[in-house]
């Protein structure tokens, strides 16, 4: 899905999530996302939502509401850096890593005027991008 700048993620989610063919096991994001429209989208896909509550959430009678009820109940037992690392929600980060890359490889702009030729663009990036990352990620050293 290709979207103007004016798109918040979180309108893009519901969307992205019908896009998708397969099963959804799990949806990580930021705190952004703390909205019912995105937990719909997410319990409609039968996916469990990893998302930080805002710090001034209460629970919800709403039932699809049930995760983030879920997530507030667990952070208010363990404290949100356990929660994040019962929930894997490190591995939010190596995406939003992969897009960083993307982006400073590609550029942020696509170069296509036309709809049809940019999501032809972005698929070609995202394809060499792949490719890259097939052919090996360096490796990385702390440096004292």
């Amino acid at each position: 899905m290709i979207t103007d700048n004016k798109t918040l993620d979180r309108q893009a989610l519901p969307v992205l999530l019908e896009q998708t063919e397969v099963a959804v096991e799990k949806v990580c994001t930021d705190g952004a996302y703390d909205v019912q429209s995105c937990y719909a989208a997410i319990k409609k896909k039968q996916a469990q939502a990893v998302i930080p509550p805002k710090s001034n959430a209460v629970m919800s009678s709403k039932a699809v509401l049930a995760d983030r009820n879920a997530n507030l109940e667990q952070i208010g037992k363990v404290g949100v850096k356990e929660w994040k690392k019962q929930r894997e929600y490190h591995r939010r980060s190596l995406v939003e890593c992969s897009f960083f890359r993307l982006k400073v490889i590609f550029s942020e702009k696509l170069r296509s005027r036309r709809e049809a030729t940019q999501k032809t663009e972005a698929r070609m990036r995202c394809a060499a991008l792949n490719r890259m990352t097939e052919l090996g990620m360096p490796d990385s050293y702390i440096v004292q």
